[in-house]
Parts: structure tokens; sequence; C-alpha cells
């Protein structure tokens, strides 16, 4: 229960009475302490002044800035029982052979320096603003997360349905071997009929031999088993389909290079086919995975950038580029 104090500001309760007071005189006034208050306009009026306001921060970034050192400034470094197994484990993948005593010393060591080199660097802010370090950084969250979807196991209808979808990625060209005569059309008038005439010659022999006809070139006599790309790359974009509703095991031409003129020998085709899935898992699951991890980087770019009011200051001299991007959003 709160008691009614004996004196307040020269009063006294009139015969013990709570509520009922009479004024002592001047001589017999008590007078507590009066604790001195500022008026609230001129407590409103600190609290505005920038110098607080600047105070007050200085003051909190001194905190934050004394954490960090005391954090960056330990002096006790440990080097663990499995940094040192990691050593060992490097230096064997390396030389094939575990290092022995002085070896192992040195890389202790070297780690020992490496950790106390960082930490310095740390302490003086040298990773402020290092483009290397900002896109090691970053390369190490892109790894991060291509790591995380590498770990993600697809269903075989999950790659059954990606390779129908992508069957440009995985049809496997036509493949073909042959036998060629070269006919150069810088070596005769009429190149055709010469041609002609080969293929009249060669079609009444049986098993000729054809290094005794055409003209010498640095293409291959033959090609065995050869893609339709392979092909294409030694006698010129389209000379394989040519091949197409071509009779086997007979001279037939002429077909048309960026070389000049052949006579082809066709003696086994292979079409253009899909293969199924169980022949090309591993290429499927290598596709699949590498899309995942490129549609995730996109998802992961979209959702960092929302955290972000981006503000670009063009200079005046690409205001032009400034609305052709402003156009483009």
């Amino acid at each position: 229960m709160l008691s009614i104090p004996t004196f307040v500001c020269g009063h006294q309760p009139l015969n013990n009475h709570p509520h009922y007071w009479h004024i002592l005189p001047a001589s017999e006034n008590i007078r507590p302490p009066i604790p001195m208050r500022l008026p609230i306009h001129v407590i409103r009026q600190i609290l505005k002044e920038p110098l607080l306001h600047f105070l007050l921060l200085g003051s909190l970034l001194f905190v934050l800035y004394s954490l960090k050192n005391d954090a960056a400034e330990s002096s006790t470094l440990v080097v663990s029982k499995e940094k040192i197994v990691q050593l060992e484990t490097l230096f064997e993948s390396t030389w094939k052979r575990k290092p022995d005593e002085t070896q192992l010393k040195s890389l202790i060591d070297n780690y020992v320096l490496d950790e106390i080199y960082y930490r310095e660097a740390l302490m003086l802010g040298l990773d402020q603003n290092d483009v290397i370090i900002k896109r090691r950084l970053k390369q190490k969250l892109e790894f991060i997360s291509a790591d995380m979807m590498s770990l993600l196991k697809p269903s075989d209808e999950q790659l059954s349905q990606y390779l129908h979808n992508h069957q440009d990625k995985f049809r496997q060209d036509a493949r073909f071997s042959f036998r060629q005569i070269y006919i150069n059309p810088d070596k005769h008038d009429d190149p055709q009929r010469v041609a002609s005439d080969l293929l009249a010659e060669l079609t009444g022999l049986q098993g000729p031999d054809e290094h005794l006809f055409g003209d010498t070139t640095m293409l291959p006599q033959g090609l065995t088993n050869s893609s339709s790309r392979n092909t294409d790359r030694l006698f010129g974009n389209g000379f394989s389909d040519q091949f197409d509703g071509q009779p086997m095991e007979q001279w037939v031409g002429p077909m048309f290079s960026s070389f000049g003129l052949h006579l082809i020998h066709l003696e086994s085709k292979q079409d253009a086919r899909l293969p199924e899935l169980d022949e090309i898992r591993g290429a499927v699951v290598s596709e699949w995975t590498y899309d995942k991890q490129q549609s995730n980087k996109r998802l992961m770019d979209d959702r960092f950038r929302k955290n972000y009011l981006i503000v670009i200051d063009w200079p005046e001299s690409l205001t032009g580029l400034e609305k052709q991007a402003a156009g483009s959003d």
C-alpha cells in the first residue's frame, strides 16, 4: 500500500488527514531538490539536429567495425586434422604418392601463410571493390546452384519426354561407306562428258582399280562408315544429300562437290535415326541436367534482381542507348 509523504513542497497534512493541507511558514518550508527539466520543445529541437544523427550513426558504425575487427583479428589459427588429411589427399592426387614428413610440414606451413595473408588482407579491406573477388564470389554461388541441380535424378519418363522434345540434339547422322573417282573441271573442256564416258567404262568392268581412273586429288579415295556431317566437312556442304536414292554396289554419278565432279561407288548406307533412350541414356541425362542448371540460373538471376532497386545513371552521350534500353523493357 502506498504511503502519503509527510512533506510535499512545503505543505503538511492537516491533523494527519491526507485530504486537508495547510501551508507552513516560510521558515519551516522544506524543499527537496527539484530536478532540472528541459522544455519539450527544446528536446524536440535537439532530436532534429543533424549533428546528433551523425554522432549516433558514427557510434553505430564504430561498434560494428569493432565487432568485425574483433572477429578478424583473432590470433588463433587452428589447422584441423581434417585439413591435414585434405592437404595429404591433394598432394597424393597430384604426385601419386603420399607426402613425406618434410613435404607435409611444408604443405601445412604454406596453408598457414595463406590463411594469415587472407586474414590480414581482410583487415585491410582489400576484398572491397575488387573485380576479381566479385567475379569469383559470383562463380561460387553459381557453382553451388549447379551442384545442387546435379544431385537431381531424372526419371525415365522425364528423360523420354526430354528426348522427344529435343530430337535434333540426339538424332544420329546418316552413315556411308563409299569409294570415289574425281574429275577435275580445270583439266577438261567438258568435264561432264568426261565423267559420263568414264562411268560407262567402269560399268562394263568387274572390280576395276579406280586408281587408274580420274584425276589426282588430295581428297580421300573412299570413306568407311562416315557420318553425313564428316562427309560434308571433307567434300562440301550438301554432298552427302546426293546419296539419297542411289543404288548400292555400283558406280553412279557424276555427283558435284566444292572441288569438282565425282563418280561414287556406294557400298553401305545407314539412314539417320533417333536412338532409343537406353542407347544414349548418359548423353540425355547430361543434356537434361545442363538445361536444368541453366533454367535455375535464370530463375536465380531474376530472384536476386527483385531484391534491389537498380538505378542506371546514363551519361549524356549515351542518352540514345538509355531510350533504347527503356523501350526494350
